[in-house]
């Protein structure tokens, strides 16, 4: 049975862009975006979610953002 890791990313400043080096090696990464909108964490889907490299993706919103991402 394989281990499966996952990677928490924080974006503290808002930006349209994340780019999140998570180091799990994968192919196919899962991403889960939250982000802080009114003081609460809600989940979005981004505007799109490409896969740099097995172990970097990089998330793009339509509107600087702040919150987390969950890679796995």
């Amino acid at each position: 049975m394989k281990t499966r890791h996952t990677y928490q990313f924080d974006q503290t400043t808002p930006s349209t862009t994340w780019n999140i080096v998570h180091n799990l090696n994968l192919q196919a990464p899962i991403v889960d975006c939250w982000v802080l909108d009114v003081g609460v964490m809600t989940k979005i889907i981004p505007y799109s979610v490409q896969r740099v490299d097995e172990n970097t993706v990089l998330v793009t919103f339509t509107s600087p953002r702040s919150g987390r991402a969950l890679v796995l």
